[in-house]
């Protein structure tokens, strides 16, 4: 930008001409304030005051734009969020013009031109009385274990193993607590024989932990040393006496029986072992025990009381799944079986409501909710959750809720559309800006348009949503921007009106960084340009000049995803940038030849683990080697873009020959 002139600037503005109130608001304090993004200033232009605000690059437009759209919106000004077009038959607008700002907004006043001089006026003095340093407060644990968890049920393990690698650097956790949530990590990923491995494992089995490790550590028991002979009687108890018994013992005299899953495994297991059982593994029940009138899988949720390392003693952080070094005071906590019980109970300080709801999604029981009267019931608790307590607890906790959602074996399904909105709702009201929680956002919106919604909850869903969207985008937000888009473009729109005015937005605040992207990303963006009616852009190379993709030109891309037309549209993407790759695609949902071959030989291998099911990722894991398992975080195109994208720009020489 050009240097700004303030005297040529009131020339051009035919300054003396603004009315005395329109400039006792001392705007032009705005050009030399370094605390105010951009400048804004009055101008005389066709017989009306107006202002123009202009930042001079994208930096500074990111911070002006909610500000003016904070204080002077529609309701206030003209302003609408886009930059204006200026008209160089206008004096002002030429000079401002010369000057070539990044963006320029023209705000005018129809309806009171005294209200919006006073709102102009406030939010100046508000922004140049705010602090200099507006760095973000510290995370607290709590927090990083909500970001961690959500990276879980999003299956994005690249971002799990960052927030696990904060959480040791920074000393949130000590060791056994690590321990804890590198077991939930591993296990989410299916990868056993890494939580054997651990050189804690012993340690994990003989302490008190939370229910769902104890779950965690006897399937990984199970499905390292067990699962393969559970057909061949004599190697299945030389398994169990060599490698297992002391271990299971272990966990079950601490943790007793964690899981309705665990009851039913070793059961049956144990039970081809009478003669030689011990009492700790005779306590594990020959069918779950069940109260009358309700399902059994409520009977491993909580107890009423708690003891020791379980109790909730830090209510506040939400810390209450992890373990505590000392013992505490037995306190008295609601009988929760459910989770409408469970966010009822959100208010009691005592409530280990994290450690609960873990053990809720572990149970996995959405399909059986067929009640529409249930599903109204928990919507509106979850809506009706405001209290300073109660609400920051839900919030950290929705990561457990969505993992809930997703284990239905119909999801999505119609009845439990409440359920996906009031999640939505609550992800968008945290306002977090991490990418693991709009990763959330796209999961319960994808959700609800698959469903199928009504033109009226089309286009509030679509309003709710745009709220998430960034005022510009930066690296970190494209592809998730991208992804966002695409969906609306995979769905049949009951607005369409509504569906093309997100979809501009989102490339109205892409085009501005379109030299920035790589050519997967720009590949991306035409896409969804040409989808909106946009004029398609040319693919070209990456900001150096050269596309990374080039590389897999004569590789094996290997892509596991049961959404198959977002494997298709990334199949078709790799070929248009690198034509000689070879791409598969794999939606079995069982461990097949061909998928196992696929496992094996490909150069690349990418699954989204979110959408997976458990009997075709083990094959995968069965047949390659976990380091070379890439994990897609979400279920649409650019998710399995970026994943290789990301691989290709850390490790590319593993690809090379």
């Amino acid at each position: 930008m050009a240097t700004f002139d303030l005297n040529e600037y009131k020339q051009a503005s035919d300054w003396g001409r603004i009315p005395s109130d329109g400039l006792n608001g001392t705007l032009e304090e705005t050009v030399d304030a370094t605390a105010f993004p951009g400048c804004l200033l009055p101008a005389w232009v066709n017989g009306e005051i107006c202002w123009y605000a202009f930042a001079i690059d994208q930096r500074e437009w990111r911070a002006l734009q909610p500000i003016l759209m904070a204080y002077v919106g529609h309701t206030v000004t003209t302003f609408d969020g886009e930059p204006s077009n200026l008209n160089r038959g206008e004096k002002v607008e030429a000079y401002i013009m010369s000057l070539e700002p990044y963006a320029v907004a023209r705000l005018k006043a129809p309806h009171n031109q005294t209200f919006a001089i006073r709102a102009l006026q406030r939010m100046k003095e508000t922004v140049l009385a705010r602090p200099m340093d507006l760095r973000p407060l510290p995370m607290s644990t709590a927090q990083m274990l909500s970001h961690f968890d959500m990276c879980l049920v999003e299956g994005d393990r690249k971002g799990a193993f960052h927030w696990l690698e904060r959480l040791r650097t920074e000393l949130r956790l000590d060791a056994i607590n690590l321990s804890f949530t590198r077991v939930k990590l591993h296990a989410t990923f299916r990868e056993w024989n890494s939580i054997l491995l651990d050189k804690a494992f012993g340690e994990l089995c003989r302490i008190k932990k939370p229910t769902v490790i104890a779950h965690h550590l006897l399937e990984a028991i199970w499905y390292a040393h067990l699962d393969e002979h559970s057909d061949d009687f004599e190697a299945l108890k030389l398994a169990y006496e060599e490698n297992c018994r002391a271990n299971i013992a272990d966990i079950l005299a601490i943790s007793g029986v964690p899981s309705e899953w665990v009851a039913e495994t070793y059961q049956e297991l144990i039970g081809k072992f009478q003669k030689s059982v011990s009492p700790v593994e005779a306590s594990v029940p020959t069918s779950p025990p069940t109260d009358e009138g309700k399902s059994s899988k409520a009977d491993f949720t909580t107890s009423e009381k708690v003891h020791g390392a379980n109790a909730d003693r830090m209510p506040v952080d939400g810390l209450s799944h992890l373990q505590r070094e000392e013992d505490a005071e037995e306190v008295i906590v609601p009988n929760v079986t459910d989770w409408l019980s469970w966010a009822k109970a959100l208010t009691n300080r005592q409530f280990r409501f994290r450690d609960v709801a873990d053990q809720l999604a572990l149970r996995g029981d959405a399909e059986s909710v067929q009640d529409p009267e249930d599903v109204r019931e928990l919507e509106e608790a979850l809506y009706d959750l405001d209290s300073q307590r109660a609400l920051p607890r839900l919030i950290q906790t929705l990561s457990f809720l969505i993992k809930w959602l997703k284990f239905d074996e119909g999801y999505p399904r119609k009845l439990m559309a409440p359920l996906y909105e009031v999640v939505l709702l609550r992800l968008i009201e945290s306002r977090s800006r991490e990418g693991e929680f709009r990763e959330g956002v796209s999961e319960m919106f994808t959700a609800l348009l698959e469903v199928g919604l009504s033109e009226s909850e089309y286009r509030s869903l679509l309003i709710e949503t745009a709220k998430a969207i960034p005022p510009g985008a930066g690296t970190t937000d494209t592809f998730w921007l991208l992804d966002l888009a695409d969906v609306l473009c995979r769905f049949s729109a009951a607005d369409e009106e509504a569906r093309n005015t997100i979809l501009n937005r989102i490339l109205g605040i892409l085009q501005p960084v379109l030299h920035q992207m790589s050519s997967m990303q720009r590949s991306a963006y035409s896409n969804v340009a040409t989808s909106a009616g946009w004029e398609g852009i040319s693919v070209g190379g990456d900001v150096d000049g050269q596309s990374s993709a080039e590389i897999l030109n004569g590789k094996l891309v290997g892509i596991y995803t049961l959404t198959e037309s977002a494997g298709r549209q990334a199949e078709a993407t790799l070929k248009r940038l690198a034509p000689d790759v070879k791409v598969e695609i794999s939606s079995e949902k069982v461990c097949t030849p061909r998928l196992m071959k696929l496992s094996q030989n490909a150069d690349i291998m990418v699954v989204t683990a979110s959408s997976a099911k458990h009997a075709a990722t083990d094959c995968i894991r069965d047949n390659r080697e976990a380091e070379r398992i890439l994990y897609a975080a979400g279920r649409g195109c650019c998710s399995i873009l970026r994943a290789i994208e990301e691989f290709l720009a850390d490790a590319p020489s593993e690809i090379h020959g």
